[in-house]
């Protein structure tokens, strides 16, 4: 579901396992796990881990590995 303007939308997604490195994130986001696991590793070698329960974001402009799984 997407807002008029489309500057704001709400959606469920789902993954496969996967890697991906991401030089500008499009948009700033929210994300809460349901299940799997997510790691988030910055350009500086920050990295977070988030697991079912968690939520997080990402700013726009984010860049960096994301990698995704089960």
């Amino acid at each position: 579901m997407a807002s008029a303007d489309e500057k704001f939308s709400v959606g469920t997604w789902r993954a496969e396992p996967y890697a991906e490195y991401i030089e500008a994130y499009p948009g700033d986001e929210y994300t809460r796990i349901i299940e799997g696991r997510v790691t988030l590793t910055q350009d500086d070698g920050t990295t977070w881990t988030f697991g079912p329960g968690d939520a997080f974001t990402i700013a726009a402009g984010w860049r960096g590995e994301y990698w995704g799984a089960r």
